[in-house]
């Protein structure tokens, strides 16, 4: 491909310090009714006006019914399957008036997991790297209210399934108490404690999976501009052999661990709490142990079935629902700034969908673009609507540049001491006086201590290990106050740090050691299966994730801005846009240099070199990949008008080189 040569200009960074963008929890309305139906017919506005957040409050609360219905239909379809009786065939097969009448009920288990993950709905990352780390938060009073929405979900779950099974059934024997024909007494029924215990193990295992797989986060994957039967369709397909996984893992191990304690407990419990009234009616339960039957089971495994994928379709559901494009500034009176608005939201979650519209209609929507073009303020260009839309991208860009050189942490602006800010250093001080480049400094007098110090090793005996840190201490600090402050460099004060380091430190560092380490260390690495890792070992995505944490965001502001940019060629009449085109290229590129560092310091420090490798490409790559097509149809779009621009001579080195090799 023939091109023309970029030219080289030494200026700064287009980048001065700007200002991190908040990324914590967000709110949310209710959910889930379909793009098509949210927007035919107009919004009716009172005092949303042109706030991006309250219309797509608008949009999320009327996607509600369509979420509620197709939770139903599972439920109903979920219910038909475990209360199917394989003696009672084929009459069983037409229950569905019974199954329609209870559905309501079993949709009762939903709700309290849609207002859960309403309440703690949030874009962040989990700051914990280990499912074993995050274990630790079930102590936590947050993890209380996730407790108490499982539970609550599981009582009509289990009340659904044992009413429609007496409605369908001849005989289930579900009941709490059954009459004992040779007794002629009310027996306990033992089916019914096992399937309640086997609900409440449901409720308890679901609850520390939400909290370890930090359930509450929504994530804006890359299929978000599909239609949503497409991505309710590709996400059942992957959850599906995890539910049926975890129902089989947890029948399994309640059958065996109900098994194995039953006689202990039965024994406690009919002598020490059970009064002379009860003791009759644990007479079954002494007796004859009705959970080694096929049925009961058989049973277990129907009612956690339907428990489990009623749970599961309700997540599935939300995390669609909640992540579905929206196309919304379009309805409010202005919609340019309706959507500059959604841009500069404090909510991260309302972030993503003004940037995922930006995206949509840099490239469908001619007219739009136009209007973004044209719409210039009274001061001129300078408050234009492009400017405020190329602002707010380059600020979130230069956000995530600060992040991916902070390997993951936002370096404070008013604090962070970039190169390029040392290398910008005049030659002379504050003060005005010139650095001279002569020695300055002159030897001091020897004191008493310096005296001390350099005796004869032979002629002195050897110190206390306390007396020799102090003297060490000592010496280090007077040799390292003879140098001004300005002149001190890091490695001054690490060697210093270092020579000051005592056998108590070392101790104390070994013991910061995470447990989770600690333990992982201790099991053979032949015994270190995928499970044992994903519990103990730091998550690989999470690492590479924090390093690029709003790279969906990215993403869509990249392809926004560059779309636009070289659809401004023919539709920008007052070209406010190609001002920026030498800010956004240098700022594409000096993200494109941040990645690459960043993405080579993972890779040294990391152990699983392969595991590394694929993450990077699966979580990184996308951002890598969208900033250099931005670059290179940029560069294609305005190949005539090279001389026009100037760019530092590192830029233009990686822009030639993108141009030329892509």
């Amino acid at each position: 491909m023939t091109s023309r040569g970029i030219q080289q200009q030494n200026v700064g960074s287009v980048f001065k310090q700007p200002t991190p963008t908040a990324t914590a929890g967000s709110s949310f309305a209710t959910a889930s009714i379909s793009l098509k139906q949210a927007t035919s017919s107009p919004f009716q506005f009172n005092s949303t006006q042109n706030s991006y957040p309250q219309l797509c409050k608008v949009v999320l609360a009327r996607r509600l019914k369509n979420m509620m219905l197709l939770t139903s239909f599972a439920a109903f379809l979920t219910l038909f399957l475990a209360v199917l009786d394989p003696k009672e065939l084929p009459g069983s097969l037409f229950n569905f008036l019974e199954v329609a009448l209870f559905t309501p009920m079993a949709l009762l288990g939903a709700i309290p997991v849609f207002v859960l993950r309403k309440k703690t709905l949030t874009t962040a990352l989990p700051t914990r790297l280990t499912v074993f780390s995050r274990l630790k938060l079930l102590s936590h009073p947050s993890s209380l209210p996730i407790f108490l929405a499982y539970y609550t979900g599981a009582a009509p779950l289990f009340l659904a399934y044992v009413w429609c099974a007496h409605q369908v059934s001849t005989d289930p024997r579900l009941g709490v108490m059954f009459l004992h024909k040779g007794r002629d007494a009310w027996q306990l029924n033992e089916r019914r404690i096992y399937l309640t215990l086997l609900h409440l193990s449901i409720a308890f295992v679901n609850s520390v999976q939400h909290i370890a797989w930090h359930r509450s986060k929504v994530e804006f994957d890359s299929d978000a501009k599909l239609a949503i039967p497409d991505r309710l369709r590709s996400r059942a397909t992957l959850r599906l052999p995890a539910l049926l996984r975890n129902v089989g893992i947890i029948n399994v191990a309640f059958f065996i661990s109900y098994v194995t304690l039953r006689r202990t407990i039965l024994r406690v419990l009919v002598i020490n709490f059970a009064g002379k009234w009860a003791r009759p009616a644990l007479y079954s339960l002494v007796k004859r142990n009705d959970a080694i039957s096929l049925s009961l089971p058989l049973r277990a495994l129907a009612s956690s079935f339907l428990t489990m994928t009623v749970w599961e379709v309700a997540h599935l559901c939300f995390d669609v629902y909640a992540t579905q494009q929206m196309v919304v500034s379009q309805f409010a009176p202005k919609p340019n700034q309706c959507l500059i608005s959604g841009l500069r939201a404090e909510d991260s979650y309302f972030q993503h969908f003004a940037y995922l519209e930006l995206s949509v209609l840099s490239l469908t929507d001619a007219a739009r673009r136009k209007s973004i073009f044209t719409e210039i303020g009274k001061e001129g260009a300078m408050t234009g609507a492009w400017n405020d839309i190329s602002r707010e991208a380059l600020k979130l860009v230069g956000t995530e540049l600060l992040r991916a050189n902070g390997k993951g942490n936002v370096p404070n602006p008013s604090t962070a001491l970039s190169p390029s800010t040392v290398q910008a250093t005049p030659s002379k001080l504050i003060s005005g006086s010139p650095i001279k480049n002569e020695n300055v400094f002159r030897p001091a007098k020897k004191t008493f201590i310096d005296s001390l110090l350099s005796a004869p090793s032979s002629a002195s005996t050897t110190p206390k290990p306390a007396a020799a840190s102090s003297a060490i201490s000592a010496s280090s600090s007077i040799t390292t106050s003879r140098v001004p402050s300005i002149f001190q460099t890091s490695q001054t004060s690490a060697v210093s740090a270092s020579v000051a380091t005592t056998p108590g430190k070392l101790a104390g560092s070994a013991k910061s050691t995470p447990l989770e380490a600690r333990i992982l260390q201790k099991i053979p690495k032949a015994w270190r299966t995928s499970v044992i890792l994903e519990i103990f070992a730091p998550n690989t995505a999470l690492i590479v994730g924090r390093c690029v944490a709003r790279r969906r965001e990215v993403v869509w502001a990249v392809e926004g801005i560059s779309n636009m940019i070289c659809a401004s060629l023919s539709e920008d009449a007052y070209g406010v846009a190609q001002r920026d085109i030498p800010k956004v290229l240098e700022a594409f590129v000096l993200y494109l240099f941040a990645l690459e560092e960043a993405a080579k310091g993972i890779v040294e420090t990391s152990q699983e070199k392969d595991a590394t490798t694929s993450a990077l490409e699966t979580i990184m790559g996308p951002v890598e990949g969208a900033l250099k097509d931005g670059v290179r149809a940029i560069l294609t779009e305005f190949s005539p008008y090279f001389d026009a621009f100037a760019f530092p001579p590192r830029i233009a080195a990686k822009l030639q080189l993108l141009l030329d090799w892509g």
